[in-house]
């Protein structure tokens, strides 16, 4: 699975990309943000070594705890947690409002994808299935 992470670390544009459980490691020393929840690649296989592996929240490691985060980075991770919570919610509009104000603030990278997310979903170029429960399944 930390391989299946790693793989997205351009997709979002950050530098490190960590798992739940690393995040329940390292929450005491690092800031952190959610950046999604992905399906694992169809060929990556459960726990069990059969079945569907379970969709994995993904984090960014932002920095060190004792590291303070500017104002409008600290902003910008605002607005991309909320533009999170419209998305999930499938509030398209909003949440690309709240993506554009992060890419506006501190140019971010994650808040881009979405951006680009969202126009997509917008324009039906992807089509979200009926009881979508926003996870994002990436192809292999």
């Amino acid at each position: 699975a930390s391989h299946h992470i790693e793989s997205h670390t351009k997709t979002y544009g950050v530098s490190i990309l960590i798992c739940d459980t690393t995040r329940d490691l390292v929450k005491d020393v690092f800031h952190l943000r959610e950046i999604d929840v992905v399906a694992p690649f169809p060929s990556e296989k459960g726990n069990n070594g059969e079945g569907k592996a379970k969709p994995v929240a993904v984090y960014e490691v932002v920095g060190r705890i004792e590291e303070e985060l500017g104002q409008n980075l600290m902003t910008a991770l605002i607005c991309y947690e909320m533009g999170l919570s419209e998305y999930r919610a499938q509030n398209w509009a909003a949440a690309l409002s709240h993506f554009r104000k992060g890419v506006q603030l501190v140019d971010d990278p994650p808040s881009k994808t979405f951006v680009e997310r969202c126009r997509a979903i917008g324009e039906g170029v992807v089509v979200v299935p009926e009881g979508w429960d926003g996870v994002w399944v990436f192809g292999d």
